[in-house]
């Protein structure tokens, strides 16, 4: 999300690629009691998923950047990790130039990491954001709407499915109607009912849509005391203010780094789960600066420099309430000097032709509230023809 003058919550949105970079350890491969082997025999070799991280956390600011320059008076929200995730089961599929020239748009240097390490990489980060905990939901997955009449190379099915934990639908796409039934009621389900909504009935079809959703819900550590939410003054942009309820926190020691350089403060909130939200101000009129400035150094110079002390307190600095949401249309990331295909790439799927795609739409959603905590919902897709 993006916001101008004294509430620029510049860190939402990057919140889930923030929550999904540092959370949760990946479970050690337990042995088949039948032959003594890792069950999954996709990763013969050990595979650290945060070694994706670093050019995730490249593509979001990049993306992040992007949006912000096609309309910079406006909030920006969106999942990173849902656009990555859904951008690399799409690689999947694809051969040549195009592989390559997806993957590079991802920020993956192919010659330290190859295909084979990135897609292993995802399927690490998704069984280890799979795993069940009590003090977070958190859901994560993929799913293939395929034309009834499409036969999909088992080669690349297999992989969809053991890498990718993707779930594969026969669908009717010459009954439209039905199909964006069928695909908004799945992402409605997997998303509790916050996304109800990913196509609208003008939506046109193809012969396959793929599917990325992710849902986060977590509690604050230290709930917001509804008793010091009172109704301030919101500035939206330099020429709109609004009234809102904005919460505070008194009393509550929690990490945070004035950064004089940039000339904004970075401030640290834990969940229960202790995950953390990263919240970046910047000071009156400094908010293009600290954008400008916005690099996988910068965010690790910010969180190996966040300390407890003296001289900021949540207290002076409330948080509104707010519910956001929005969708970004865009096509496949291409390399500077690339020549980009449109929007379209052509993969390697089938058995009876060479598909093209063209990557849509991400759709978001956060809310942040009192004592729930903060609320974030997303979904990508391609549709391909």
């Amino acid at each position: 999300m993006k916001a101008e003058g004294m509430s620029p919550f510049l860190a939402l949105g990057l919140l889930v690629a923030g929550l999904c970079s540092r959370v949760h350890c990946v479970p050690e491969s337990k042995p088949d009691p039948e032959n003594g082997t890792p069950k999954d025999q996709h990763s013969r070799t050990p595979v650290d998923p945060h070694a994706i991280v670093p050019s995730n956390t490249d593509f979001a600011f990049s993306l992040y950047k992007q949006l912000v320059s096609l309309d910079p008076s406006k909030n920006v929200i969106f999942s990173p990790l849902s656009v990555s995730m859904a951008l690399a089961f799409l690689s999947l599929g694809a051969r040549g130039p195009t592989l390559t020239e997806l993957l590079e748009g991802l920020k993956f240097n192919l010659t330290k990491t190859p295909e084979a390490e990135i897609h292993q990489g995802f399927q690490h980060l998704l069984q280890a954001l799979s795993q069940p905990s009590n003090l977070l939901q958190l859901n994560v997955g993929n799913a293939m709407f395929v034309d009834e009449h499409l036969k999909l190379l088992d080669e690349f099915r297999q992989d969809a499915q053991a890498k990718f934990a993707s779930d594969v639908f026969s669908t009717n796409f010459k009954d439209p109607e039905a199909a964006i039934v069928f695909i908004n009621d799945y992402v409605k389900n997997k998303t509790k009912g916050k996304i109800p909504k990913l196509f609208d009935e003008h939506a046109t079809f193809s012969v396959m849509v793929l599917v990325n959703y992710i849902y986060f819900n977590a509690k604050w550590k230290t709930p917001f005391d509804p008793k010091h939410t009172i109704e301030s003054t919101f500035q939206v942009s330099k020429n709109k203010t609004v009234k809102v309820p904005m919460m505070s926190l008194r009393g509550l020691e929690t990490p945070y780094f004035r950064d004089e350089e940039l000339a904004c403060t970075v401030v640290e909130l834990p969940y229960t789960s202790n995950d953390s939200a990263l919240f970046i101000l910047p000071d009156d009129g400094r908010m293009e600066d600290v954008e400008a400035k916005l690099l996988p150094e910068t965010l690790r110079r910010w969180r190996d420099s966040l300390a407890v002390g003296e001289g900021w307190s949540p207290a002076s600095w409330p948080f509104p309430l707010f519910l956001v949401s929005g969708s970004q249309h865009s096509g496949p990331p291409s390399r500077p000097g690339a020549g980009g295909r449109g929007g379209r790439t052509c993969t390697n799927m089938t058995s009876s032709f060479v598909a093209c795609v063209t990557l849509g739409l991400n759709c978001a959603l956060c809310n942040m509230t009192a004592s729930d905590g903060t609320g974030a919902e997303a979904s990508s897709e391609s549709n391909m023809g």
